[in-house]
């Protein structure tokens, strides 16, 4: 075998290998859960921050003592819905004032919290190992869901 007939089937082999690969993994949905222990939702992409993808995560419902309202004490929690506007998940997006994530569980009306940033902060929240400040999103949010798991609670988001 000549040197260029080993190099032309190497070469071949290994565009073979970059074809398989590229076609072993195809990402159909991300799942985004934007409040711990609610719904997830469904999205084809989704941008990545230092923190994880967009959005992910950045809510918690905290109790009276500001810990994290999980679905292990609260599984109600589980059947609570949310929704983000579908731009929301596009790189260059910024939240803007008729920006919402909207919340919704049965016998509730639909809650919708700004997605713009609020400004109170929220002193010695915790969850599982961590503990520190997150943004309050006000006394409508708690009332929602005070209401809805019968008993005190905040939502609050992760400052960024």
């Amino acid at each position: 075998m000549s040197i260029t007939s080993l190099f032309s089937r190497l070469l071949w082999k290994e565009e073979a290998i970059e074809e398989e690969l590229e076609e072993a993994a195809k990402v159909e949905s991300i799942w985004i859960f934007p409040i711990k222990s609610c719904r997830w939702i469904s999205v084809s992409q989704a941008p990545v921050t230092p923190t994880g993808f967009r959005w992910d995560r950045l809510w918690m419902v905290v109790n009276s003592s500001g810990r994290a309202c999980t679905q292990r004490v609260h599984p109600k929690l589980a059947l609570v819905e949310v929704a983000l506007p579908p731009e929301a998940f596009r790189e260059d997006w910024e939240p803007h004032r008729g920006s919402f994530l909207e919340v919704r569980a049965s016998g509730m009306n639909v809650l919708k919290v700004p997605l713009i940033e609020p400004s109170t902060l929220s002193d010695g929240v915790s969850v599982w190992g961590w503990t520190g400040a997150a943004l309050d999103e006000g006394d409508e949010a708690a009332e929602w869901f005070t209401q809805y798991l019968e008993q005190p609670s905040r939502l609050v988001r992760f400052h960024e």
